[in-house]
């Protein structure tokens, strides 16, 4: 449990930081060590008086609990909005102290956001300026990253993304190899009927797939740097239970896919893996599981929360009644 983190979802972030799990549920009360925030705050969330009492519950959470924070910005074309979560995130990075960042992301799984190659050049700039404000104020040693989706794995290998080019050749040994291995949103893993539902399931949840992704995964940023001991985060990993909007086109045939069962069996998984790859490759330095409660991306509902709302306190897994964990 030394390498595990919570990435915090938008509900908690935005309407109950004062709810943040502290321990994770279902163990022996194992402390909660590290937090991933996607932004320090978002303009919808609320105005600065919201914000500022969200951060001093949070900053006292962390300084009371010893927790260090994966800081970052939840960039888009919204460059304006950038701008605010960058200040906003160095400015809670002050407040929180230099001993509890362990890390700053310039953005999440962007190749999905499908940008221009001009937005890409101007966005670089951008990062230069924005990692030189963060120098000056004392944060020189904090690692820079950008949380990709596993579809920069070809870019690791072709070496033909400009962007992570140009970062790793500025920042060399600071800037870290982060990813969101999702094996609900491999498609080769999707049920495509009642005869193949409990088997895609099992491999799905089962933690030979997450070992073997991130085994690849290792392999490649070896093969890009040249180097066995590269920093490799996980900036996310987790299970959806009920399934998300975008996969009730199998729930009626496969109700087991996005169950508690198998969101138990993947949590369960997570919290047990050691972080060791195949071939005894450099483990994940920092493993993150999503999340504590259930939110919304964009409109889409997505119930990966280990708790459903801030009026809840139970975890999804346990019986309110007999407290025992659900099976």
């Amino acid at each position: 449990m030394s390498s595990k983190g919570m990435a915090m979802d938008d509900t908690t972030m935005s309407q109950c930081v004062d709810k943040i799990a502290g321990v994770w549920p279902h163990t022996n009360n194992e402390p909660v060590k590290y937090l991933r925030l996607f932004a320090a705050w978002k303009t919808p969330w609320g105005g600065d008086q919201k914000m500022k009492d969200s951060w001093q519950k949070l900053v006292d959470l962390c300084h009371q609990h010893n927790i260090k924070v994966l800081l970052g910005v939840d960039s888009n074309q919204d460059t304006h909005e950038n701008e605010k979560q960058f200040q906003w995130g160095l400015e809670l990075m002050q407040m929180l102290g230099e001993d509890h960042v362990i890390g700053f992301s310039v953005g999440n799984e962007m190749l999905n956001k499908h940008l221009s190659g001009q937005w890409w050049r101007e966005f670089e700039q951008w990062v230069y300026s924005k990692v030189g404000e963060m120098d000056s104020k004392g944060f020189s040693k904090v690692p820079i990253t950008l949380v990709y989706s596993y579809a920069v794995y070809d870019a690791l290998l072709q070496r033909n993304n400009q962007f992570l080019n140009n970062m790793y050749h500025k920042y060399g040994d600071r800037w870290t190899f982060s990813v969101n291995p999702y094996a609900l949103w491999d498609t080769s893993l999707w049920p495509t009927g009642p005869g193949n539902c409990h088997q895609n399931a099992e491999i799905a949840v089962g933690l030979d797939y997450l070992k073997t992704l991130m085994t690849q995964f290792r392999q490649a940023v070896n093969s890009y740097t040249g180097k066995t001991t590269a920093k490799v985060w996980i900036g996310e990993t987790g299970w959806s239970s009920p399934a998300p909007n975008a996969l009730q086109h199998f729930t009626k045939y496969c109700p087991e896919y996005c169950s508690d069962s198998t969101l138990k069996q993947y949590y369960q998984n997570v919290l047990e893996w050691d972080g060791s790859l195949n071939g005894g490759l450099e483990p994940p330095e920092y493993i993150f599981y999503f999340t504590n409660r259930d939110a919304s991306d964009q409109g889409d509902f997505q119930p990966f929360g280990l708790i459903k709302s801030c009026a809840e306190d139970h975890c999804k897994l346990q019986n309110n009644e007999t407290n025992e964990i659900v099976v």
